[in-house]
C-alpha cells in the first residue's frame, strides 16, 4: 500500500520542485493511453484554438506552451468519440495530470493554484447554478408564479451574489476573482 502512495505523489511532488513556469508546461501520466496517440489543449471557448499538443510516449506526454491569460482549457484524450475531455483552469502553470483514462472523474490535476481556485469555484457555485436552474424551469410556467416562489427565486439570487462577492474577497489574488 506504502508503494501505491509513493507512485501517487511522487509525480506532484517533482511538479512542486519545478522551477516557476514560464509558460503552461502540462505533463501527463495516464494510464490507457496508446504509443504515438495525441493528446490536445484547446481553449474551451474556441475549440478549433489547439493550445498545444503532445505525442504520448511510454505512456506519457508533455505539452508546453504559452498562453496570454489564465483560461478555461480542455485536455482531450483520443478516443471516446470525443468526450474524453478534462476541463482546467490554468494559465503558465506547470501541471501534471495523473491516472487513468478510463476513469475520467479520477484524473488527478495537481501543480496548478489557478485550477485549485476554480475547483473552490465550482464547489461553491455549480450547486448554486442547478438550484437556479431548477427554479427558473419551475417559473417558466405561468401558474407557478406567485408571491413565495418569486420572493424564494430573489432570495436565491441574493445568496448567489453574497457567495460571488465572498469568493471574489477572499480570493482577490485569483485569476478567478475576475470572471
Amino acid at each position: 500500500m506504502r508503494q501505491l502512495l509513493l507512485l501517487f505523489f511522487i509525480p506532484f511532488s517533482l511538479c512542486a520542485q519545478q522551477p516557476a513556469a514560464k509558460g503552461l508546461i502540462l505533463r501527463g501520466i495516464v494510464k490507457g493511453l496508446n504509443e504515438g496517440e495525441i493528446v490536445r489543449l484547446v481553449d474551451v471557448n474556441n475549440t478549433k484554438d489547439t493550445i498545444g499538443t503532445a505525442s504520448v510516449q511510454k505512456g506519457e506526454f508533455l505539452i508546453s506552451a504559452r498562453v496570454k491569460e489564465p483560461n478555461l482549457l480542455n485536455l482531450e484524450f483520443p478516443g471516446g468519440n470525443g468526450q474524453r475531455k478534462l476541463m482546467l483552469f490554468a494559465g503558465n502553470d506547470s501541471i501534471i495530470v495523473v491516472g487513468d483514462v478510463a476513469d475520467m472523474q479520477r484524473l488527478q490535476i495537481g501543480g496548478s493554484s489557478t485550477h485549485i481556485d476554480f475547483i473552490r469555484f465550482q464547489q461553491v457555485f455549480n450547486p448554486l447554478f442547478q438550484r437556479l436552474n431548477e427554479m427558473n424551469q419551475v417559473l417558466s410556467n405561468p401558474a407557478a408564479r406567485n408571491d413565495s416562489a418569486m420572493r424564494a427565486y430573489q432570495e436565491h439570487l441574493n445568496q448567489i451574489q453574497a457567495s460571488l462577492d465572498n469568493f471574489v474577497s477572499t480570493n482577490a489574488h485569483s485569476p478567478l476573482a475576475a470572471f
